[in-house]
């Protein structure tokens, strides 16, 4: 008689991680809404970052012109369905260094959607 293995199946609210780094490019995030996205910035020489969000109708995980800094990381939850669009800036000195600094010229998006 066989066994049988069962693979614990991830929650489709689990985090997801959205990788970052200068150069790569995350292209769109799928996530439910409720669910959290993690971006990811490994860069040793530009390790603080912001996300901003633009065009996205006055609704979305962020407002239009909001934009989320951090270093190393940057945690979302996202509520909304729909697809928001952000870029992405990078600098070595500060977050707040980042969110002043010039956005790549690239637009990535988040689409969240109930069934994703």
């Amino acid at each position: 008689m066989g066994t049988t293995q069962t693979i614990p199946a991830a929650s489709a609210l689990a985090p997801r991680t959205v990788i970052a780094d200068p150069g790569d490019n995350p292209g769109v995030s799928i996530v439910r809404p409720g669910g959290i996205l993690v971006w990811i910035n490994r860069s040793t020489t530009s390790p603080n970052f912001a996300l901003e969000f633009v065009d996205n109708g006055g609704r979305g995980p962020a407002s239009p012109g909001d934009t989320l800094f951090g270093t190393s990381s940057i945690v979302m939850h996202v509520v909304m369905a729909g697809t928001f669009n952000y870029t992405i800036k990078y600098d070595s000195a500060s977050a707040a260094a980042a969110a002043a600094a010039g956005p790549l010229p690239r637009t990535f998006s988040v689409h969240s959607c109930v069934t994703c």
